[in-house]
């Protein structure tokens, strides 16, 4: 148990307390090269106090997902066994990026094969002007054959996020992720119905009473839970078999996509994993035989259960035992 809970304690951390951005050499602003843990920058989080007994339950969850090997399955296969893969996208385009950076990381990506996209909206100092700027840049950089999406991390006010929509109503896009303060299910419903942009939200709400509220206001076309946050595999189920009695596709929104590709593979309306690239280069560093996206799906590993290993000379390096400092 005690490298369970070193695992818990720092996935606790990442989401609760801090946000960490790794730059891929070739995809990062500054070309940086070295390995990951020398990649590694610190940021503020956005991330609410919200849900925290469930988002504990979620990583022991998971640590416990390792006697389900005795089943000879895998999760997706436990969880309902649809697929053995799941399709994949890229959160590529961060705030910390200059617009020609944002351009370059976004061709880059493309060019590696990948045809679907997510770009972080409000943050920028020049508010919603600034982002619609971005975000027809770089559309006008990939194409009109790559699938777009935006992410606000809950941070418009509704006129904000109003505002953005109706400057970028042209561009195509697939989704717009959590666009309103504390994922407002009234305002998002009225948001909702002011845009033909699809709008998804539910990455970190810590329980499916939530996500209900989300689906009975009718304020998203794409609901999101994450097993790392909502409570882990089970209530994600839950979650997923709501959306699905009215019709909606569930995606990974939230990172994590190592753990998230079961929920998003063995469930019928699972549709697409995200491969944010902070959560991404941890799952690396933490586990062996992790899958990377290839030809915009991730494949489920054959091994039972979540199908790596954990590699626990890193995970006791990496404990944490001050978590205040």
């Amino acid at each position: 148990m005690g490298n369970h809970r070193s695992f818990s304690t720092i996935c606790d951390y990442l989401g609760t307390r801090k946000r960490y951005i790794f730059y891929r050499q070739g995809h990062g602003p500054s070309r940086h090269r070295g390995n990951s843990r020398q990649n590694l920058v610190e940021v503020k989080s956005p991330v609410p106090d919200r849900g925290y007994i469930q988002c504990a339950i979620g990583p022991r969850h998971r640590a416990l997902g390792y006697p389900w090997k005795k089943t000879d399955r895998t999760i997706a296969q436990l969880i309902g066994g649809h697929r053995d893969w799941a399709e994949s996208y890229i959160t590529f385009g961060f705030p910390e990026y200059d617009r020609d950076q944002l351009v370059q990381s976004a061709k880059n990506w493309v060019a590696d094969g990948h045809q679907a996209l997510k770009m972080v909206v409000a943050v920028d100092a020049g508010g919603w002007r600034e982002d619609a700027r971005r975000v027809r840049l770089v559309r006008d950089a990939i194409g009109d054959d790559i699938d777009l999406m935006l992410d606000a991390n809950y941070m418009f006010s509704p006129d904000q996020a109003r505002q953005l929509c109706r400057a970028v109503e042209d561009c195509n896009l697939t989704w717009f992720e959590e666009p309103l303060y504390q994922n407002d299910a009234r305002a998002l419903a009225d948001l909702r119905h002011h845009t033909n942009i699809p709008i998804s939200a539910g990455q970190m709400e810590g329980h499916r009473w939530r996500l209900r509220e989300l689906i009975e206001h009718q304020a998203v076309d794409i609901l999101q839970p994450n097993c790392c946050y909502v409570g882990g595999y089970t209530e994600a189920r839950k979650a997923a078999h709501l959306a699905q009695a009215y019709n909606m596709r569930v995606a990974n929104g939230g990172g994590w996509p190592i753990f998230n590709m079961h929920t998003m593979a063995g469930l019928m309306n699972g549709w697409r994993t995200e491969f944010h690239l902070e959560m991404w280069e941890v799952g690396k560093l933490l586990f062996k035989g992790t899958p990377d996206p290839v030809d915009n799906r991730v494949q489920i590993p054959d091994a039972p259960g979540l199908g790596f290993e954990p590699d626990l000379d890193v995970l006791r390096d990496s404990r944490i035992t001050q978590p205040d400092r």
